[in-house]
């Protein structure tokens, strides 16, 4: 997978930081018109609760607008498939584990990590408490 390809994984993974209480499902769900240059505009929470902005972490910004540039096309979602059809869940899950497993082939078993989107939402909130604090992390993840 090419780099832009391994950052839609970061991307669509959850751990957007700032995002990282929507879910893979919500990211999917997301259009390039909710992207602001800082965070996004009208974001669906739990619960049905929408948000009129959620911030974006610098870095995280980063990666987004590099997938901006790098598509092509004029259609409205964020994440789209190789045939320009919005990227499901299912398929946004699918890319985790294809490059979960290209991450483990050369490991040995004791080393091998299962990824998920929870996993990779947890390891996201564990980093953000180890560097912003308990309750930044806390905020970010909707509790």
């Amino acid at each position: 997978m090419h780099a832009i390809g391994s950052k839609r994984v970061s991307l669509c993974a959850a751990p957007l930081p700032g995002v990282a209480r929507y879910k893979l499902l919500k990211v999917t769900a997301l259009d390039k018109d909710q992207y602001t240059g800082k965070g996004l505009t009208r974001v669906q929470t739990k619960g049905g609760v929408m948000r009129d902005f959620v911030p974006v972490h610098r870095e995280a910004r980063q990666v987004l607008e590099e997938w901006l540039e790098a598509q092509q096309d004029a259609s409205p979602p964020l994440f789209l498939t190789r045939t320009g059809s919005k990227l499901s869940r299912r398929e946004a899950y699918g890319i985790i584990r294809r490059v979960a497993a290209q991450a483990n082939a050369h490991l040995p078993e004791d080393e091998k990590r299962d990824v998920s989107p929870r996993v990779l939402r947890h390891t996201f909130l564990r980093k953000l408490a180890e560097t912003k604090g308990v309750h930044y992390a806390r905020e970010a993840s909707g509790h």
